[in-house]
């Protein structure tokens, strides 16, 4: 559900947001959608992150750091792969064959657009790939490129993957040179850095992180557990507000300035409502429906990832037929180039998300037990 609220806010967002300009009802509407689904991703990868790491523990508490990375890189790097070639060849396309957006996407009256034309930034598709953007510390150009303007969410996540296996690994193993030097290596990186957001995101992964903790140990059932998460519930409330002045206007843009710790307790409050929705649903036993939600879960990755290059290659097509009609019309294109957004990804991620697939064809044999979750 968040990828498809992502993909859908920001098919409104190229074809009809240029009827109605920033700071309209469809532009806070939009952006307060595309905000909260964001944070839902990161509870989600929180929860999904614990599980994997407990799969990659043994009976003794030693921990698989391998495995878990080789699992990580097998899950996170096919997509993100195909998202770039999907960015070059949307790019390609809209300047060989000189589409609209080739030299502007605008035609005259526009209140706002996504984009002012198709570019593509050559220099920054290593740290795109690399995924060395926000995080390092380091004078890297800034990425990612600008055609796939999603991808800026996956840099954090890559490093709290890489936080949660370096952090397991110190407590599993306990050796100076293979546990805890490259945890300190990492949060000294971190901290150096100093990327007020990255905590921000940090806070509400980890509140996905332990959630997963909850539910492996069946915390979720206690009775307890209802009134635990009333407590945390009404003091993240609390702390908001009374420590916030503008809390309106930090809900509606919780990336900058203090805005950030109402991202945080946002995104907690997030994870205690999914996590009261896993106990209210365990309590029904009931099988869950293949509704839409249920199948598009299996390439909600790749969606996410592969749309936005897609819908801007749709509005290369559609926004010369569309323009100077009535918004609805814009509408109807939007929701064209969506679903073939969907259908696209939905295709691309049977191959690029079938990791059985890709430990066949890339994985030497020897490394395929260590990466069978």
């Amino acid at each position: 559900m968040a990828a498809l609220i992502v993909a859908a806010v920001h098919a409104l967002q190229v074809f009809v947001l240029p009827y109605f300009g920033l700071g309209s009802a469809l532009h806070q509407w939009t952006v307060l959608l595309a905000t909260y689904a964001v944070l839902a991703f990161f509870v989600v990868s929180g929860f999904m992150i614990f599980v994997s790491v407990q799969r990659h523990r043994a009976p003794d508490g030693s921990f698989d750091a391998g495995g878990f990375a080789l699992a990580r890189v097998l899950r996170i790097y096919p997509p993100l792969a195909a998202a770039l070639l999907v960015t070059i060849a949307c790019y390609l396309v809209i300047q060989g064959f000189d589409l609209h957006g080739a030299a502007s996407y605008r035609l005259g009256g526009e209140l706002f657009l996504s984009r002012e034309k198709a570019v593509m930034e050559w220099h920054l598709l290593p740290t795109t790939f690399l995924l060395l953007y926000d995080v390092v510390p380091v004078k890297f150009p800034l990425g990612p490129v600008s055609m796939n303007g999603p991808l800026w969410t996956l840099s954090y996540e890559f490093w709290f993957y890489i936080l949660a296996m370096v952090g397991v690994s110190a407590i599993a193993h306990r050796r100076l040179w293979t546990g805890r030097v490259p945890l300190l290596l990492l949060a000294g990186m971190l901290l150096h850095g100093w990327n007020k957001l990255l905590f921000a995101f940090l806070l509400v992964w980890g509140a996905g992180y332990l959630l997963g903790y909850l539910y492996t140990r069946d915390f979720l059932r206690h009775r307890r557990f209802v009134a635990g998460a009333a407590a945390c519930a009404a003091a993240c409330c609390a702390l908001l507000l009374v420590g916030e002045r503008d809390l309106d206007r930090y809900l509606y843009n919780p990336f900058v300035g203090r805005a950030r710790l109402t991202l945080a307790l946002t995104g907690v409050l997030l994870a205690i409502g999914i996590a009261l929705a896993m106990r209210a649903a365990a309590h029904r036993q009931a099988a869950p429906r293949a509704g839409l939600a249920a199948r598009t879960a299996g390439f909600s990755y790749t969606l996410y990832i592969v749309h936005y290059p897609l819908l801007l290659l749709g509005f290369s097509f559609l926004h010369p037929m569309t323009h100077g009609h009535h918004w609805t019309i814009a509408l109807l294109a939007a929701a064209a180039a969506l679903a073939a957004a969907i259908l696209v990804a939905e295709r691309l991620a049977r191959f690029v998300e079938n990791r059985d697939l890709i430990r066949r064809l890339v994985v030497p044999r020897k490394w395929l037990s260590s990466a069978a979750t």
